[in-house]
């Protein structure tokens, strides 16, 4: 037992809490016995560890010893409900400093005394910056950043060696125009992000605020709040700091919040001041109020909360949870007022402790044009080596003189490969598509505006359009291999209602919704049964065949409004007590309640049991109201431990309107199971277990409900524990879970209940285009195996597939290690015996045996196992995971296939860890939130949208930017090319072929607008086109359109067209053709006409690889090859600029030649590609030429119907319905029993697929030879008939 204070002891502590500034005294003579709250741990201490205590405390008989909770301050607080029965611990000061640091002492309302006793602990100001740069450090930190870029930095060097006389002849500006232009775009972009977040900085710093300051309320700015600054918070405003709370406008302490903006979550939480501070409202009040408050360290733990309040009127500290707790970043809602204490500023608060960049992601394709380029810079070292060494040789060589001056030394041939080095490495940067950067960010920005105004990704109902967070995945999602989807809010609707439910064996039907199953059997019932007779269903389980009795909601009430004592009133009074729903009054209609619930299941929960009698009316700081029957009934709530996803449950122990203590408890029948007394938990396998089963094959949410009855002493004696866990600092969580596990025991099983939710319209459909687009779904759920089961068939993802699950056979397995594997390879093996057999699997697997496949502790893991068995399969469901199971799986298949893409989608808190680890992460902007949206990549208001984000953008993007980038290295490889042809044909001599102005503006003014525009609305085919054959999105899952193999190829292709131009630029200047003036043709006329020819060629080349032509790309590609010829002869009359090319352009015009070389020079180079694609369409046609010919085809029959006067309307893009032929698992098993219930969609909906790419194909092609025979015998009779008229 702790010791009691002396009277001198009591004075000091009095004193100290009144003169702080006296604290560093008062320890000099105190030694601190600190009390770490768990007095189980004294019961371990050893007898000689005892006996040492004891001798301590003998030599310190003459010192004054302080008993004090773990954790805690100096300052000593009389906390007998955590100090009972316990020794302390001894120490130091000096060794216990890194303890007390793990806390925060806060004194409130310091400022009325005249001493701000908070600014020695020197907490952070409440002004926040979210900007990236600051006005001195922009341009060096941008710099900075952008030279990390390889292709940048190359280009630095270049430009500082191009300012080193006798280098190159290569002007400096040049070199250096292009990096700036770069380098200036870029530095814009960010400038701008960067200036809008100052703004938005500046407007929430200077936010109005109400301040408690000499007495009254004073309007300051949000960035001048300190610590214990005592604040007043109206209505609809939002918090400037974290706040503890006081007392609100409401008589019970109670106030609303939104946390939105914090966590996503959309629906209003509560929050409670403590009854002992709730009454401080009036300013006198507050400020003769003083209170200290010792809580935990800033963290990022949104939703827990340790401390303590001291106040002078209390003797023990109050505990202090996140109940009381008001978060920066959420707004205060329905509550006139609160007031609080400022406890976390600036980046303190929570809201800043959680802000983090997201992951940085990058795409495949761009990965693999960053080690293209890697490979560009290689062959760039490897030119200008060999030039240098052709360089060095002319220069040694007598037989050219003149090259040099004076006599040649060897120190002068290893200078001038050193300087022939530096000179190549600045003729030949254009050989590096310094511009990719830039255009592949124009372009994705067009990409990304397109995306977020398609009309067919437009949710009407709750005005929700994509939104895409990123712009730098869009090719990636045309790419997608896996994807992984959650269940709740993604696959279904999130609209719970409670349609069934159990009580003492007998299962009865409360919702509204029948299956045709239940319906067909209702109209078959004899006329003269009662309408109260049982509906009775036969189900097979592993067990056995069972019969089901399934009674209407009449039997129900009347069971209600019979025995005041029932197991049925008890069940409804567990779903109106136990729970953390809010009621309000409907503002239009005071009649009315409405009620404000963390999670769908709890509001369908606590409606259902409003219908059926037992209304929550209101809730108080410890009391609970529920009308019955008009009389109105008071459960006072003892203690309400909260439902965590460690503890899968949620308890309420209230003592009811006769006195008797209750315990209320709802949860997962996996934890609720295992706590029944044992009478219970045989009637529970007997009966309920196989109705849960039964729930769940329907595709219903489950939950058990229990409740025990507690005796005065035992629940008294439990409280203490309970309280002394409560108001620990440390480790509480862990403490309160600990202590409830010791009250949730021998209870009695009330029933079970049983939710529906919903399929999202258009899943199923989405789904099956998306598997015929050879795309692999994965579902992972926290629900039950049966559920799982029950999705999968009701979306069609189990469609057509023969399903495996281990224990398949054993109706209570036992579950390790070796079980798992053993039934890992059994599955495998049956597998591979059917391996020749054209039938397809579908694995489903639950989180308990998944912890084993993901586990990598053990020597020889699961996984690989686990994923050769489920990559054989064509869909997995996963079933009772965790968030973390989640996040596994996706990251096992990232190992296991690196080379697969992978898309995680989710709506909820519980798929962010899954979003963040696969490559590309989708959230559903659902009713669970918007967390899972504030994280990921991509956002869309329906699962069915996926299919237009992949089969549509994600393709048009992949095959857009693969040619953005393709087009870039081939122009750059003519243009580096020719220089590297005349470079050779003038001994090595690293002369320009160019003049330097028009180098500058190759990559940003003559070759770049056109592949821009052709990136950003190009289409091969239309999306409609896609829609109805989805194996076109298969061309990016095998990288068709964009490889190391295709980048060197087209690289090629520019050394082809480069050696065309300067063959043919050279024959036309070796024509012998002269000037008006008989003069010939000099090297400047050779340079315009080079780099004329160079322009018109690599422009017509994007003309020949466009398929979809608007006006747009007309003027983009024939108005750059204008603007070259009119800015060359602009350029070269004026002598000021032009110099030595001064009216050259003029001159080459002059001469006919010119044009025609200009001419045969691009028919030259692009006939070739012309007549290999006129080839393969018609010889080797791909499955694109032959959905562009269908297109074509149609586009001419709505022209004809047009003329005839048809009104044609174009088609749309839509999901087509599911073909009511395709088939389930087999046998009875393809039929869906239960329809209307979870899950269901209409059988009827249907409409016959167009056949498969390959019949059209083949179709194609006959009706090609068809139409190719019809000529030849039209010819042949036109000929007959030309002889029958001459004869």
């Amino acid at each position: 037992m702790p010791r009691k204070r002396g009277k001198e002891e009591e004075d000091s502590f009095v004193d100290l809490e009144s003169h702080p500034e006296d604290e560093e005294v008062y320890l000099r003579n105190v030694k601190i016995t600190v009390n770490d709250g768990d007095e189980n741990e004294n019961e371990e201490e050893s007898s000689e560890e005892e006996e040492s205590g004891e001798e301590e405390e003998e030599e310190n008989e003459g010192e004054q010893v302080v008993e004090l909770p773990a954790l805690m301050d100096v300052v000593p607080l009389d906390d007998s409900a955590s100090s009972e029965n316990q020794k302390g611990k001894k120490f130091d000061l000096r060794s216990s400093q890194s303890e007390i640091d793990n806390f925060r002492r806060i004194h409130s309302n310091s400022y009325e005394d005249g001493k701000n006793r908070n600014v020695l602990k020197k907490f952070p100001n409440n002004s926040v910056s979210t900007t990236k740069y600051t006005w001195w450090n922009f341009i060096p930190k941008n710099l900075y950043e952008q030279f990390h870029r390889l292709a940048n930095f190359f280009f630095l060097i270049c430009a500082v060696l191009t300012l080193v006389p006798g280098i190159t002849n290569i002007t400096p500006v040049s070199s250096i125009s292009p990096l700036v232009f770069v380098l200036g775009v870029t530095a814009l972009k960010e400038a701008y992000d960067d200036v809008k977040r100052t703004q938005g900085d500046s407007e929430v710093n200077n936010t109005k605020v109400l301040i408690l300051r000499g007495g009254e309320w004073v309007t300051m700015k949000w960035k001048d709040v300190e610590v214990g600054d005592i604040l007043k918070i109206n209505g609809n405003e939002g918090f400037p700091v974290d706040l503890l709370l006081l007392s609100s406008s409401l008589s019970n302490g109670m106030c609303y919040i939104q946390t939105a903006n914090l966590d996503g979550e959309t629906n209003l939480k509560v929050r409670q001041a403590l009854p002992d501070t709730n009454s401080l409202k009036t300013t006198k009040q507050l400020s003769a109020w003083r209170g200290v408050v010792e809580c935990e360290n800033p963290n990022k733990d949104l939703y827990n909360f340790d401390g303590r309040l001291s106040v002078p009127s209390k003797k023990n500290a109050l505990s202090l949870s996140i109940t009381q707790l008001l978060l920066r970043g959420c707004v205060l809602k329905n509550t006139q007022f609160v007031i609080g204490v400022a406890v976390f500023t600036g980046k303190d608060t929570k809201l800043r402790q959680n802000s983090r960049d997201p992951p940085t992601k990058m795409s495949a394709l761009e990965k693999e044009m960053n080690k293209s380029l890697q490979s560009l810079f290689v062959l760039l070292f490897v030119a200008c080596v060999f030039c240098s060494i052709g360089g060095v040789y002319y220069f040694m060589d007598d037989s050219y003189w003149y090259l040099r001056y004076g006599q040649h030394r060897a120190r002068d041939a290893i200078v001038e490969f050193l300087k022939n080095i530096a000179s190549y490495a600045i003729l030949y940067s254009y050989m590096i598509p310094i511009s990719l950067y830039v255009c592949m960010e124009v372009v994705k920005l067009f990409q990304t505006f397109l995306l977020e105004n398609d009309i067919n990704m437009y949710h009407e109902e709750s005005d929700t359009p994509a939104k895409a967070k990123t712009s730098n995945l869009n090719e990636e999602l045309g790419q997608i291999d896996f994807i992984f989807s959650d269940k709740t809010g993604t696959l279904t609707s999130n609209e719970m209602e409670l349609v069934k439910c159990t009580i003492e064996g007998k299962v009865y039907v409360v919702g509204d919704t029948i299956s045709e199953e239940q319906q067909h059997q209702n109209e078959s019932k004899p006329a003269s049964s009662p309408a109260d007779a049982p509906t009775k269903h036969h189900f097979h389980s592993i067990e056995g065949d069972f019969e089901i009795e399934e009674f209407p909601e009449e039997v129900l009430s009347k069971q209600l409004n019979g025995n005041e004592n029932s197991t049925e009133r008890e069940f409804f009074n567990l779903l109106a007590v136990c729970h953390s729903v809010l009621p309000e009054v409907n503002s239009q209609d005071p009649t009315k309640l409405e009620y404000q619930a963390s999670s769908p299941d709890e509001l369908a929960l606590v409606q259902k049991a409003a219908n059926m009698g037992f209304v929550f009316k209101k809730r108080t700081f410890d009391t609970v109201t529920v009308e019955v029957n008009g009389k109105e009934e008071v459960y006072k709530i003892l203690n309400m431990i909260d439902f965590t996803s460690s503890r899968k449950r949620m308890s309420v122990i209230c003592r009811g309107p006769d006195g008797k203590i209750k315990l209320y408890c709802k949860g997962a029948d996996s934890v609720i199971a295992p706590r029944l007394t044992e009478e219970e938990s045989i009637l529970f396998k007997e009966k309920t277990n196989v109705q849960l089963e039964y729930f769940a094959a329907e595709g219903l949410r489950t939950l058990c409900c229990a409740f025990a009855e507690l005796d005065e002493n035992s629940y008294q004696l439990w409280n203490e524990q309970y309280e002394r866990a409560a108001s620990s600092i440390q480790d509480r969580k862990n403490k309160i879970e600990e202590a409830a596990e010791m009250i949730e025991q021998n209870l009695k099983i009330l029933g079970c209940t049983a939710i529906e939710d919903k399929l999202q319209v258009g899943v199923p459909e989405a789904i099956h285009q998306l598997r015929r687009a050879y795309i692999k779904i994965w579902v992972l759920t926290g629900d039950k195996q049966e559920t799982a089961i029950n999705i999968g068939l009701s979306c069609r993802l189990l469609t057509g597939v023969s399903l495996v699950t281990l224990f398949q056979d054993q109706s209570n397995p036992v579950i390790n290690f070796n079980s798992v594997r053993e039934q890992l390879e059994r599955c495998l093996a049956q597998i591979e015996e059917m391996k020749d057999k054209t039938e397809e699997y579908g694995l489903v697997i639950d989180g308990e045996c998944l912890k084993f496949c993901l586990d990598k502790k053990t020597d020889q893991g699961l996984q690989p196992l686990f994923m050769k068995l489920a990559l054989r399969c064509k869909t997995v469901i996963c079933c009772r995971v965790s968030p973390s199971q989640k996040r596994g799986v996706v990251r096992a298949v990232k190992k296991t296939l690196p080379l697969a893409r992978t898309l995680a989608i989710g709506d909820g808190a519980n798929d962010v860890s899954m979003i963040q680890e696969a490559h590309i992460g989708v959230g559903i902007l659902g009713k669970e939130g918007r967390q899972a949206a504030m994280n990921s990549d991509y956002c869309i208001a329906q699962f069915r949208y996926l299919a237009n984000l992949l089969l549509i953008h994600g393709r048009h993007s992949y095959i857009r930017t693969s040619k953005l980038v393709l087009y870039s290295f081939y122009k750059n490889a003519v243009l580096s090319v020719c220089l590297f042809l005349f470079v050779c044909s003038s001994l090595f001599s690293a002369q320009n072929m160019f003049d330097s102005i028009s180098l500058a503006g190759y990559n940003v003014a003559f070759a770049a607008f056109p592949i821009v525009l052709l990136a950003v609305l190009d289409q091969d085919v239309k999306g409609e086109q896609v829609f109805i054959h989805p194996k076109l999105y298969e061309a990016g899952q095998k990288n068709e359109h964009f490889s190391t193999k295709l980048v060197w190829l087209w690289f090629c292709y520019g050394i082809i067209h480069a050696v065309i131009i300067f063959i043919g630029t050279l024959m036309w200047f070796d024509f012998g053709v002269v000037m008006e003036d008989g003069s010939a043709y000099d090297y400047w006329s050779l340079a315009i006409a080079g780099f004329s020819c160079l322009v018109v060629v690599v422009n017509l080349k994007v003309a020949v690889d466009t398929t979809y032509w608007t006006w747009m790309n007309w003027v983009g590609i024939f108005g750059t090859i204008l603007f070259w010829f009119l800015y060359s002869i602009i350029f070269t009359a004026i002598p000021s600029v032009s110099g030595q090319e001064y009216y050259v352009t003029q001159h080459v015009w002059q001469a006919p030649s010119f044009w025609f070389y200009l001419v045969i020079i691009a028919f030259i180079c692009l006939i070739p590609d012309i007549t290999w694609k006129y080839f393969c369409r018609n010889y080797l046609p791909s499955g694109r030429d032959i959905v562009q010919e269908m297109q074509m085809e149609g586009r001419e029959e709505r022209k004809r119907l047009r003329l005839r006067g048809f009104v044609v309307k174009k088609p749309t893009v839509m999901l087509l319905p599911l073909d009511k032929q395709v088939g389930g698992t087999g046998g009875d098993s393809q039929k869906k029993a239960h329809m209307g219930f979870a899950f269901a969609q209409d059988d009827k909906t249907s409409a016959i697929f167009s056949d498969s790419l390959g019949s059209l194909l083949k179709k194609k092609m006959q009706s090609r030879r068809k139409k190719k025979e019809e000529r030849k015998a039209r010819k042949k009779q036109a000929k007959k008939d030309e002889v029958i008229i001459i004869t």
